[in-house]
């Protein structure tokens, strides 16, 4: 059969499968003599248990509703996203590369082979991910209502057509954007597209748990019209209503829908991805942007050493041009507004020090003083372009020095502000300035410690080493669990034990500005012995 559709569609298949073994081997590899392809998948695969624990969750609604059209949805709905999240977020830059025309331009690779390798290349990690999402609820449509072998098979069938779909979707909404926006305009373009996909991200994480109610799920049904039929995930949930025998014209024409979009995409994208159509991308790319006026002459303020300023320059120059630390730094802003609206869900925060029962009230927001601090420190390390980072190994700068000098602008420039937010907050929430005062000061204490161990655990040069993809997604749900038992540990015992009595929260906090800086020295000979042996590898 495949051997067919590759002389069908003009397709070399010795061709196809070499550019696809190495492009997987090449998005694996890790610049080192010790990498290897394998070591770069398992570490891609143990990022992938959050999403089956989102599996499980599915599978638990598909077990108490009884509506397979609903369970249907919200699973496809999950899935869906995720996907075109993953190839928006993890895997935009294997859609279609400039780089591609240089490489392969002089080789006899037609078109349609480029564009099958390019969309293997990409339909590997989604399906991957729409796997490990959906083995367990598509297991469950197999037993759940006793054994139906035909609603598991329609089950199996919608999840991977959805994931195909959403795919070429994203295909093709990435190459009409190129044809349209300039590609260095493009990556700005992309920045707030996928900021707007994490606000989606953050609510989805506040709806869900209502849905996942169990006594909810037994009786929540929905009535199919004509208008909700607009959806796409619906599309594909009509595949499971076939398969339990409706079949009104309200389950066979979204289901055909469905395939048409599935074709018309493939079409589509086929015309638009080729060796020419990159060799226009790096045609564009090399060309200018155009003049910008330039502002006024940036500062670092009250940072005297030179490898500050360096690093502080450094860090905008990124935020400029790197695509995946401007989207890193931006997401703070739906992160932040994800903890406030959790943290005053349940009503108003109380003050600590008036009760310990109320330890752990407005506990997000204290979070987000070890969570977001953590999230850019672990990302400034990677970047697309870490070749660049042979500088460091040749100029006069103190390594040990960068190291720390991006750890301590990430507390200045964004950890300071969040502390006079949060301030502002607590004093008015408390009635009682003081208290707010004390209580940002001893957690901005605690976020130091838990950042000096961060670094401690693992010292990189900003922007040193490269983007391993699938990896944001394990840093972050490190650092949240982490984080979670550091503020779960400490809030209660502040409360009960250090809160109440004046001296002994003197001592605590002496104590843990002491630990800050006792431990700064001491993170500073660590980080000198660590980067001593480091070595520049291409």
């Amino acid at each position: 059969m495949l051997a067919w559709l590759f002389r069908r569609f003009d397709i070399d298949d010795v061709q196809w499968r070499a550019l696809v073994v190495a492009g997987i081997k090449l998005d694996f590899r890790t610049p080192g003599l010790a990498a290897s392809g394998a070591a770069g998948l398992r570490r891609y695969l143990s990022t992938q248990v959050m999403y089956l624990v989102l599996g499980l969750a599915l599978a638990a609604m598909v077990v108490f509703s009884p509506d397979v059209f609903v369970t249907g949805t919200i699973s496809l709905t999950m899935t869906m996203f995720l996907v075109a999240a993953l190839v928006l977020i993890e895997f935009a830059v294997v859609v279609i590369s400039p780089l591609d025309y240089d490489v392969l331009g002089y080789q006899p690779v037609s078109s349609p082979t480029y564009f099958a390798a390019r969309l293997a290349n990409v339909l590997f990690y989604t399906a991957l991910t729409t796997t490990v999402v959906g083995v367990v609820p598509m297991g469950a449509y197999f037993f759940a209502r006793g054994f139906n072998p035909v609603l598991g098979l329609a089950a199996v069938v919608a999840f991977y057509m959805a994931c195909t779909t959403t795919t070429l979707a994203m295909i093709v909404t990435y190459v009409a954007l190129a044809r349209v926006v300039h590609p260095q305009k493009l990556r700005r373009v992309l920045t707030w597209v996928q900021l707007t996909l994490s606000f989606l991200v953050y609510g989805g994480y506040l709806v869900m748990p209502q849905l996942f109610n169990a006594q909810t799920m037994r009786h929540l049904t929905v009535k199919k019209s004509v208008w909700m039929l607009l959806y796409p995930p619906t599309w594909f949930a009509t595949y499971l209503e076939l398969a339990v025998g409706r079949r009104s014209s309200l389950e066979w024409l979204p289901a055909a829908a469905s395939v048409v979009a599935l074709l018309a995409l493939a079409r589509f994208a086929a015309t638009r991805l080729s060796l020419g159509y990159s060799e226009l991308l790096a045609r564009q790319a090399a060309t200018s942007e155009g003049v910008q006026r330039r502002g006024r002459r940036s500062r670092v303020i009250g940072l005297g050493r030179n490898e500050y300023r360096a690093v502080a320059l450094l860090l905008r120059a990124q935020f400029r041009h790197d695509q995946r630390f401007r989207f890193g730094v931006l997401s703070i802003l739906p992160l932040t507004a994800f903890y406030l609206f959790t943290g005053l869900r349940e009503g108003p925060m109380r003050d600590p020090f008036v009760t310990a029962r109320d330890a752990s009230s407005g506990m997000f927001l204290y979070f987000a003083l070890l969570f977001i601090p953590m999230m850019l420190m672990v990302s400034v390390g990677r970047s697309e372009s870490f070749r660049a980072a042979w500088i460091f190994f040749v100029t006069p700068a103190r390594r040990a020095n960068l190291v720390l000098a991006t750890k301590n602008l990430i507390l200045a420039y964004l950890l300071v502000p969040y502390l006079a937010a949060l301030g502002l907050l607590l004093a008015w929430f408390f009635g009682n300035a003081l208290h707010a005062f004390l209580h940002v000061l001893v957690e901005a204490l605690i976020a130091n410690l838990f950042l000096l161990a961060v670094v401690a655990a693992k010292p990189e040069l900003p922007f040193s080493a490269p983007v391993q993809k699938g990896q944001a997604s394990t840093r972050f749900f490190g650092v949240m669990l982490a984080g979670s038992i550091v503020q779960g540990m400490s809030a209660p015992l502040l409360a009960r034990f250090v809160y109440p009595y004046p001296v002994v929260l003197a001592v605590v906090m002496a104590g843990l500005a002491g630990a800050g800086f006792g431990g700064e020295r001491l993170l500073r000979r660590h980080v000198d012995r660590v980067t001593d042996r480091m070595e520049f590898v291409v």
